[in-house]
């Protein structure tokens, strides 16, 4: 496991303590992506633990409000493409200022994909299974869906950490479970971290 230290990310959809929303029907898209923004600084740590440089095609799952949408825009640039989706209307619809030109925004729910790449992609998914109804399911799509040479990136908080960033304890999901998920899905676990804000990731191909 690779450590980063104090290296939080953005994807950070829910709210904090006992207003957490799972479902994300109610949830302050604005105050979202302030949460988003002030982590900002981490983010391309996050982007070179997964891979991701340009000429990248990224498939982003659950973007929220779309700061680190943009983010991964100008990592992969004018010859990369981003596909970015969230079940969430709101989500999309508060996007502030012009889409970047290689971004495509997509509403549609994880657990039932949306979308099939062509070409390899990297999956980003960070910080979305603990929202997902059925966060299995959510990585066997991607799995069935993903072509080969493709990878994808799964972020969580970890329930044994003490965090007053992300959800509450019980909404979050063990490292070992989603180890078991990517592997049960077909996933090849190639890399994992940590990180000092209570949270790991793992990085894991398609055959």
């Amino acid at each position: 496991m690779h450590d980063h230290g104090d290296h939080e990310h953005s994807h950070d959809h829910g709210g904090d303590g006992d207003g957490f929303d799972e479902e994300m029907h109610d949830v302050d898209w604005g105050r979202v992506r302030e949460r988003q923004v002030a982590r900002g600084e981490h983010v391309e740590t996050w982007f070179d633990d997964a891979g991701i440089d340009a000429g990248d095609d990224v498939l982003e799952v659950g973007c929220g409000p779309g700061y680190v949408t943009e983010r991964l825009a100008e990592r992969v640039g004018e010859d990369g493409r981003v596909v970015a989706f969230d079940r969430q209307l709101g989500a999309l619809a508060s996007f502030t200022g012009d889409v970047p030109e290689n971004v495509s925004l997509v509403l549609g729910d994880a657990e039932s994909l949306p979308i099939a790449p062509c070409e390899p992609v990297t999956a980003l998914v960070a910080y979305v299974l603990h929202h997902a109804d059925r966060p299995a399911r959510v990585l066997a799509e991607l799995a069935g869906a993903l072509p080969s040479g493709s990878r994808v990136f799964v972020a969580e908080y970890a329930p044994d950490a003490d965090s007053e960033v992300g959800p509450p304890t019980h909404y979050r999901i063990a490292a070992g479970t989603i180890d078991g998920w990517l592997a049960d899905a077909g996933f090849d676990v190639t890399d994992e971290f940590g990180y000092e804000n209570a949270t790991y990731a793992y990085l894991a191909s398609v055959a």
